[in-house]
């Protein structure tokens, strides 16, 4: 996997790297976002809250990689 975490927004960073330790942060397949900062394209990484046992959402959290922000 080749995240940068350096292009994640620092509140985001803890919760994705968590998430890498625990085996939740993925790559994009083919998913796309529309960010409110103007970017459109691939997410940097995404969150898979879905499969994370102590989430209290069923939705996945998707990183822009235009800004960093979630």
């Amino acid at each position: 996997m080749t995240i940068n975490f350096s292009n994640i927004d620092g509140s985001v960073r803890k919760y994705a790297e968590a998430a890498e330790e625990h085996g939740y942060l993925d790559e994009p397949d083919h998913e796309t976002i529309s960010c409110g900062c103007g970017y459109d394209g691939p997410p940097e990484a995404i969150i898979r809250y879905s499969e994370w046992d102590e989430a209290e959402t069923d939705s996945d959290l998707w990183i822009c990689a235009g800004c960093g922000d979630a």
